[in-house]
């Protein structure tokens, strides 16, 4: 079985998985990609 349908079945399982998946998202990947991509802009951006 592939990791996708692993995936989908966990995430249509319950309610509270898809809050869990949620939370992680808001707490952990976003955060992590948003500091990253303004780091970068900062450090090609800023004035020297």
């Amino acid at each position: 079985m592939s990791l996708w349908k692993k995936f989908k079945e966990f995430y249509n399982a319950s309610a509270e998985n898809r809050i869990g998946f949620y939370n992680f998202l808001a707490f952990l990947v976003i955060p992590i990609l948003g500091m990253t991509i303004l780091y970068i802009l900062v450090r090609i951006f800023w004035i020297k």
